[in-house]
Protein backbone atom coordinates (compact mmCIF):
# COMPACT_ATOMS: atom_id res chain seq x y z
CA UNK A 1 0.00 0.00 0.00
CA UNK A 2 1.30 3.30 -0.71
CA UNK A 3 2.37 5.84 1.94
CA UNK A 4 0.09 8.29 3.19
CA UNK A 5 0.33 11.80 2.86
CA UNK A 6 -0.75 15.37 3.75
CA UNK A 7 -2.02 17.35 1.54
CA UNK A 8 -2.47 20.55 0.59
CA UNK A 9 -5.58 21.61 -1.64
CA UNK A 10 -7.00 24.85 -3.09
CA UNK A 11 -10.25 24.60 -4.92
CA UNK A 12 -12.00 22.51 -2.61
CA UNK A 13 -15.70 23.91 -3.13
CA UNK A 14 -15.26 23.70 -6.93
CA UNK A 15 -16.62 20.65 -9.04
CA UNK A 16 -13.31 18.53 -9.50
CA UNK A 17 -11.67 19.74 -5.92
CA UNK A 18 -14.33 18.62 -4.01
CA UNK A 19 -14.47 15.34 -5.73
CA UNK A 20 -10.66 15.16 -5.49
CA UNK A 21 -10.78 16.33 -1.71
CA UNK A 22 -13.64 13.26 -1.05
CA UNK A 23 -11.34 10.41 -2.77
CA UNK A 24 -8.41 12.14 -0.68
CA UNK A 25 -9.95 11.11 2.38
CA UNK A 26 -11.45 7.70 1.07
CA UNK A 27 -7.48 6.75 0.53
CA UNK A 28 -6.44 7.67 4.11
CA UNK A 29 -4.64 11.02 3.19
CA UNK A 30 -4.48 14.04 6.01
CA UNK A 31 -5.93 17.24 4.02
CA UNK A 32 -5.69 21.02 4.35
CA UNK A 33 -8.11 22.58 1.90
CA UNK A 34 -7.77 26.12 1.23
CA UNK A 35 -11.24 28.40 1.25
CA UNK A 36 -12.47 31.72 1.65
CA UNK A 37 -15.49 33.40 3.26
CA UNK A 38 -18.22 34.15 0.36
CA UNK A 39 -21.90 35.28 0.24
CA UNK A 40 -22.18 34.98 4.22
CA UNK A 41 -20.94 31.82 3.99
CA UNK A 42 -18.12 30.81 6.09
CA UNK A 43 -15.67 28.88 4.35
CA UNK A 44 -15.51 25.45 7.03
CA UNK A 45 -19.09 25.07 5.72
CA UNK A 46 -18.38 25.90 2.01
CA UNK A 47 -16.39 22.95 1.77
CA UNK A 48 -18.05 20.61 3.54
CA UNK A 49 -21.50 21.62 1.87
CA UNK A 50 -19.52 20.76 -1.22
CA UNK A 51 -18.01 17.26 0.06
CA UNK A 52 -21.34 16.25 1.02
CA UNK A 53 -22.65 16.76 -2.35
CA UNK A 54 -20.62 13.93 -3.49
CA UNK A 55 -22.17 11.61 -0.45
CA UNK A 56 -20.59 10.53 2.63
CA UNK A 57 -17.16 10.00 2.82
CA UNK A 58 -15.78 6.59 4.49
CA UNK A 59 -13.18 7.25 7.00
CA UNK A 60 -14.69 7.31 10.32
CA UNK A 61 -11.88 9.70 12.16
CA UNK A 62 -12.62 13.13 9.05
CA UNK A 63 -12.01 15.48 11.61
CA UNK A 64 -8.88 14.80 11.95
CA UNK A 65 -7.98 14.04 8.05
CA UNK A 66 -9.66 17.43 7.19
CA UNK A 67 -8.48 20.43 8.58
CA UNK A 68 -10.19 23.29 6.63
CA UNK A 69 -8.36 26.80 6.23
CA UNK A 70 -9.49 30.41 5.59
CA UNK A 71 -7.59 32.13 2.98
CA UNK A 72 -7.27 33.34 -0.68
CA UNK A 73 -5.56 32.60 -3.49
CA UNK A 74 -5.11 35.67 -4.20
CA UNK A 75 -3.34 36.92 -1.63
CA UNK A 76 0.39 37.23 -0.43
CA UNK A 77 1.49 33.31 0.67
CA UNK A 78 -2.36 32.32 0.33
CA UNK A 79 -3.81 35.06 3.03
CA UNK A 80 -2.62 32.01 5.61
CA UNK A 81 -1.56 33.83 9.48
CA UNK A 82 2.08 32.80 10.24
CA UNK A 83 1.46 30.47 12.84
CA UNK A 84 -0.43 28.15 10.20
CA UNK A 85 2.34 28.57 7.97
CA UNK A 86 4.36 27.14 10.07
CA UNK A 87 2.73 24.17 11.12
CA UNK A 88 2.10 23.61 7.22
CA UNK A 89 5.81 23.85 6.28
CA UNK A 90 6.38 21.28 9.02
CA UNK A 91 3.13 18.45 7.36
CA UNK A 92 2.39 19.54 3.75
CA UNK A 93 4.00 16.78 1.65
CA UNK A 94 1.92 17.31 -1.62
CA UNK A 95 -0.34 20.34 -3.17
CA UNK A 96 -3.07 19.94 -5.40
CA UNK A 97 -4.03 23.17 -7.47
CA UNK A 98 -7.24 22.83 -8.41
CA UNK A 99 -8.73 26.54 -7.97
CA UNK A 100 -9.40 28.39 -10.62
CA UNK A 101 -11.83 30.76 -12.86
CA UNK A 102 -13.47 28.87 -15.21
CA UNK A 103 -15.79 31.41 -16.67
CA UNK A 104 -15.43 31.98 -20.60
CA UNK A 105 -17.18 35.20 -20.62
CA UNK A 106 -15.62 37.75 -18.13
CA UNK A 107 -12.36 40.09 -19.20
CA UNK A 108 -8.74 39.14 -18.89
CA UNK A 109 -7.78 40.84 -16.35
CA UNK A 110 -10.43 39.34 -14.25
CA UNK A 111 -9.26 35.61 -15.37
CA UNK A 112 -5.61 36.64 -14.73
CA UNK A 113 -6.53 37.55 -11.02
CA UNK A 114 -7.10 34.30 -10.19
CA UNK A 115 -6.10 31.89 -12.83
CA UNK A 116 -2.04 33.73 -13.28
CA UNK A 117 -1.59 35.86 -10.01
CA UNK A 118 -3.49 33.33 -7.85
CA UNK A 119 -1.60 30.43 -9.52
CA UNK A 120 1.55 32.94 -9.00
CA UNK A 121 0.47 32.76 -5.18
CA UNK A 122 -0.13 28.81 -5.11
CA UNK A 123 3.90 28.09 -6.28
CA UNK A 124 5.40 30.84 -3.94
CA UNK A 125 3.76 29.50 -0.94
CA UNK A 126 4.62 25.70 -2.60
CA UNK A 127 8.34 27.28 -2.84
CA UNK A 128 8.04 27.88 1.38
CA UNK A 129 7.15 24.80 1.83
CA UNK A 130 9.64 22.77 0.05
CA UNK A 131 12.73 24.92 0.97
CA UNK A 132 11.74 24.87 4.55
CA UNK A 133 9.67 21.18 5.01
CA UNK A 134 8.94 18.40 3.63
CA UNK A 135 7.30 19.18 0.19
CA UNK A 136 7.86 16.85 -2.64
CA UNK A 137 5.45 17.31 -5.53
CA UNK A 138 2.63 20.08 -7.13
CA UNK A 139 -0.19 19.16 -9.18
CA UNK A 140 -1.20 22.18 -11.20
CA UNK A 141 -4.38 21.49 -12.56
CA UNK A 142 -4.59 22.95 -16.47
CA UNK A 143 -6.87 22.68 -19.28
CA UNK A 144 -6.84 21.42 -22.86
CA UNK A 145 -8.03 24.41 -24.08
CA UNK A 146 -4.47 26.14 -23.85
CA UNK A 147 -4.04 24.96 -27.48
CA UNK A 148 -6.51 27.82 -28.41
CA UNK A 149 -6.80 28.06 -32.18
CA UNK A 150 -3.66 25.75 -33.12
CA UNK A 151 -4.56 23.09 -35.87
CA UNK A 152 -2.19 20.81 -35.63
CA UNK A 153 -1.86 17.91 -33.12
CA UNK A 154 -0.79 19.34 -29.51
CA UNK A 155 1.58 17.40 -27.42
CA UNK A 156 2.06 17.11 -24.02
CA UNK A 157 4.81 18.64 -24.57
CA UNK A 158 3.73 21.62 -26.08
CA UNK A 159 2.62 24.66 -24.99
CA UNK A 160 3.61 27.88 -26.52
CA UNK A 161 3.35 26.76 -30.12
CA UNK A 162 1.70 30.21 -31.72
CA UNK A 163 -1.85 29.57 -31.15
CA UNK A 164 -3.99 32.49 -30.70
CA UNK A 165 -6.76 32.30 -28.16
CA UNK A 166 -10.75 32.53 -28.40
CA UNK A 167 -11.41 33.29 -24.56
CA UNK A 168 -9.95 35.01 -21.47
CA UNK A 169 -9.52 32.09 -20.03
CA UNK A 170 -7.67 30.03 -22.17
CA UNK A 171 -5.26 32.20 -22.16
CA UNK A 172 -4.88 32.88 -18.72
CA UNK A 173 -4.23 28.92 -18.57
CA UNK A 174 -1.79 29.09 -20.80
CA UNK A 175 -0.28 32.46 -18.90
CA UNK A 176 0.14 30.11 -15.95
CA UNK A 177 1.02 27.52 -17.53
CA UNK A 178 4.58 29.21 -18.32
CA UNK A 179 4.92 30.28 -15.21
CA UNK A 180 4.58 27.01 -13.99
CA UNK A 181 7.54 26.10 -16.18
CA UNK A 182 9.47 29.24 -14.66
CA UNK A 183 9.20 27.82 -10.90
CA UNK A 184 9.90 24.26 -12.02
CA UNK A 185 13.54 25.64 -13.04
CA UNK A 186 13.64 27.20 -9.09
CA UNK A 187 13.60 23.59 -8.43
CA UNK A 188 9.49 22.34 -7.66
CA UNK A 189 8.32 19.26 -8.97
CA UNK A 190 4.88 20.02 -11.10
CA UNK A 191 3.20 17.58 -12.58
CA UNK A 192 0.51 19.50 -14.78
CA UNK A 193 -2.75 17.58 -15.86
CA UNK A 194 -4.66 19.11 -18.54
CA UNK A 195 -8.46 18.52 -18.91
CA UNK A 196 -11.22 18.72 -21.41
CA UNK A 197 -14.96 19.40 -20.03
CA UNK A 198 -15.56 18.43 -16.66
CA UNK A 199 -18.66 16.57 -16.90
CA UNK A 200 -20.71 13.99 -14.62
CA UNK A 201 -19.44 11.59 -12.66
CA UNK A 202 -20.29 7.59 -14.22
CA UNK A 203 -22.31 5.97 -12.31
CA UNK A 204 -25.24 8.32 -12.46
CA UNK A 205 -23.69 11.29 -13.96
CA UNK A 206 -24.19 13.61 -11.19
CA UNK A 207 -22.57 17.17 -11.26
CA UNK A 208 -22.50 19.54 -8.40
CA UNK A 209 -22.74 22.36 -11.22
CA UNK A 210 -23.53 22.92 -14.72
CA UNK A 211 -21.36 24.41 -17.36
CA UNK A 212 -19.48 23.86 -20.44
CA UNK A 213 -21.04 21.43 -22.33
CA UNK A 214 -23.82 21.72 -20.03
CA UNK A 215 -24.88 25.01 -21.29
CA UNK A 216 -24.83 24.30 -25.01
CA UNK A 217 -26.98 21.16 -24.02
CA UNK A 218 -29.27 23.62 -22.74
CA UNK A 219 -29.22 25.73 -25.66
CA UNK A 220 -29.49 22.89 -28.04
CA UNK A 221 -32.56 21.71 -26.48
CA UNK A 222 -34.15 25.25 -26.42
CA UNK A 223 -35.75 24.75 -29.81
CA UNK A 224 -35.12 28.54 -30.72
CA UNK A 225 -32.91 27.24 -33.34
CA UNK A 226 -33.30 25.69 -36.43
CA UNK A 227 -29.69 25.15 -37.29
CA UNK A 228 -25.98 24.87 -35.41
CA UNK A 229 -22.81 24.57 -36.40
CA UNK A 230 -21.67 21.17 -35.84
CA UNK A 231 -17.24 20.95 -37.78
CA UNK A 232 -15.39 17.79 -37.68
CA UNK A 233 -13.81 17.50 -34.62
CA UNK A 234 -13.26 15.89 -31.40
CA UNK A 235 -15.06 16.48 -27.87
CA UNK A 236 -13.04 15.07 -24.91
CA UNK A 237 -15.22 14.83 -22.26
CA UNK A 238 -13.26 14.37 -18.40
CA UNK A 239 -15.87 12.78 -15.98
CA UNK A 240 -15.40 14.29 -13.13
CA UNK A 241 -14.08 10.76 -10.90
CA UNK A 242 -12.38 9.23 -13.80
CA UNK A 243 -9.51 11.89 -14.33
CA UNK A 244 -9.66 12.16 -10.55
CA UNK A 245 -8.49 8.80 -10.55
CA UNK A 246 -5.96 9.38 -13.20
CA UNK A 247 -4.47 12.18 -11.66
CA UNK A 248 -4.13 10.42 -8.27
CA UNK A 249 -2.49 7.22 -10.21
CA UNK A 250 -0.28 9.40 -11.60
CA UNK A 251 0.58 11.38 -8.95
CA UNK A 252 1.18 8.54 -6.48
CA UNK A 253 2.73 6.14 -9.03
CA UNK A 254 4.80 7.84 -11.54
CA UNK A 255 8.46 8.56 -10.98
CA UNK A 256 8.33 11.07 -13.59
CA UNK A 257 9.61 14.42 -13.33
CA UNK A 258 7.86 18.32 -14.42
CA UNK A 259 5.67 16.55 -16.42
CA UNK A 260 2.64 17.31 -18.52
CA UNK A 261 -0.64 15.10 -18.73
CA UNK A 262 -3.52 15.01 -21.25
CA UNK A 263 -6.81 13.45 -19.49
CA UNK A 264 -8.08 12.01 -22.01
CA UNK A 265 -10.98 8.93 -20.73
CA UNK A 266 -13.52 9.74 -23.23
CA UNK A 267 -13.66 11.43 -26.88
CA UNK A 268 -15.75 11.57 -29.42
CA UNK A 269 -16.78 13.52 -32.47
CA UNK A 270 -18.78 16.72 -31.87
CA UNK A 271 -21.47 15.66 -34.17
CA UNK A 272 -21.83 12.38 -32.68
CA UNK A 273 -22.38 14.10 -29.15
CA UNK A 274 -24.76 16.21 -31.24
CA UNK A 275 -26.79 13.41 -33.02
CA UNK A 276 -26.75 11.15 -29.31
CA UNK A 277 -28.15 14.51 -27.52
CA UNK A 278 -30.88 15.18 -30.07
CA UNK A 279 -31.90 11.78 -30.14
CA UNK A 280 -32.46 11.41 -26.25
CA UNK A 281 -33.52 14.67 -25.42
CA UNK A 282 -35.68 15.40 -28.57
CA UNK A 283 -34.77 18.42 -30.46
CA UNK A 284 -34.75 19.19 -33.92
CA UNK A 285 -32.21 21.37 -35.21
CA UNK A 286 -30.45 20.46 -38.01
CA UNK A 287 -26.44 19.72 -38.11
CA UNK A 288 -24.75 21.97 -40.57
CA UNK A 289 -20.86 21.34 -40.84
CA UNK A 290 -19.74 23.80 -43.64
CA UNK A 291 -19.81 27.17 -42.50
CA UNK A 292 -21.13 28.34 -46.04
CA UNK A 293 -24.42 26.93 -45.09
CA UNK A 294 -25.17 29.00 -42.25
CA UNK A 295 -27.72 30.97 -42.63
CA UNK A 296 -27.26 33.46 -39.76
CA UNK A 297 -28.15 36.63 -41.30
CA UNK A 298 -32.06 35.11 -41.22
CA UNK A 299 -31.44 35.17 -37.32
CA UNK A 300 -33.06 37.15 -35.00
CA UNK A 301 -30.41 39.54 -32.38
CA UNK A 302 -31.12 36.72 -29.98
CA UNK A 303 -31.03 34.01 -31.96
CA UNK A 304 -27.65 35.60 -32.95
CA UNK A 305 -26.73 35.32 -29.11
CA UNK A 306 -27.24 32.18 -28.87
CA UNK A 307 -26.22 31.05 -32.27
CA UNK A 308 -22.54 32.69 -31.44
CA UNK A 309 -21.87 30.29 -28.07
CA UNK A 310 -22.61 27.60 -29.48
CA UNK A 311 -20.54 28.04 -32.34
CA UNK A 312 -17.81 28.93 -29.81
CA UNK A 313 -18.32 26.07 -28.18
CA UNK A 314 -17.99 23.70 -31.30
CA UNK A 315 -14.75 26.16 -32.44
CA UNK A 316 -12.61 25.69 -29.76
CA UNK A 317 -13.66 21.74 -28.82
CA UNK A 318 -12.40 20.76 -32.32
CA UNK A 319 -8.86 20.96 -31.62
CA UNK A 320 -6.75 17.51 -31.34
CA UNK A 321 -4.47 16.43 -28.76
CA UNK A 322 -1.87 13.10 -27.83
CA UNK A 323 -1.58 11.57 -24.80
CA UNK A 324 1.14 8.90 -25.75
CA UNK A 325 3.10 9.69 -22.62
CA UNK A 326 0.13 9.30 -20.40
CA UNK A 327 -1.12 6.43 -21.68
CA UNK A 328 2.05 5.35 -20.89
CA UNK A 329 2.75 6.11 -17.67
CA UNK A 330 -0.94 4.84 -16.77
CA UNK A 331 -0.38 1.50 -18.29
CA UNK A 332 3.12 1.12 -16.24
CA UNK A 333 0.66 1.80 -12.94
CA UNK A 334 -1.91 -0.39 -13.55
CA UNK A 335 -4.53 1.93 -13.88
CA UNK A 336 -7.66 0.15 -15.18
CA UNK A 337 -10.72 2.21 -16.72
CA UNK A 338 -13.82 1.34 -18.04
CA UNK A 339 -14.22 2.39 -21.23
CA UNK A 340 -17.13 4.56 -22.21
CA UNK A 341 -19.62 4.95 -24.38
CA UNK A 342 -23.22 5.91 -25.28
CA UNK A 343 -24.37 4.89 -21.84
CA UNK A 344 -22.03 7.23 -20.05
CA UNK A 345 -23.70 9.96 -22.10
CA UNK A 346 -27.02 8.78 -21.33
CA UNK A 347 -26.41 9.51 -18.02
CA UNK A 348 -25.01 13.01 -18.26
CA UNK A 349 -28.11 13.61 -20.09
CA UNK A 350 -30.59 12.11 -17.71
CA UNK A 351 -28.99 14.11 -14.52
CA UNK A 352 -29.42 17.03 -16.23
CA UNK A 353 -32.82 16.47 -17.33
CA UNK A 354 -33.64 15.15 -14.17
CA UNK A 355 -32.30 18.35 -12.29
CA UNK A 356 -34.49 20.37 -14.72
CA UNK A 357 -31.64 22.22 -16.29
CA UNK A 358 -32.62 20.67 -20.00
CA UNK A 359 -36.15 19.81 -20.56
CA UNK A 360 -37.47 16.49 -22.65
CA UNK A 361 -38.49 17.94 -26.28
CA UNK A 362 -41.42 17.16 -28.87
CA UNK A 363 -39.54 15.62 -31.60
CA UNK A 364 -39.10 11.96 -29.72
Amino acid sequence: MAKRQTIFLTGATGILGSYLLRFLLNEGHKVYALARDKEEQKAENRVKNALAFWGKSNPKDIAQKLIIIKGDITQRYLGIPLKIQELLIKEVEAVFHCAALTKFNISLDESREVNVNGTKNVLETALLFKTKGNLKKINHISTLFIRGNYKGVFAENDLDVGQEFNTSYEKSKFEAEKMVNDYRKMGLDINVFRLGAVTGETEKGKIAKFENVYQVLNIWSSDLLEFYYIPDGELIMAPVDVVVKMMYFLWMYSKEVNTNHHLIPYSLTIAKFFACAKDHIGFKQQMIANKDDLRIEKLSYAQKVLFRKTYFFSSIASGKVSHALTDKVLGLSHFKMNPLDEVYLLKVFNYALKMNFIKKGKYL
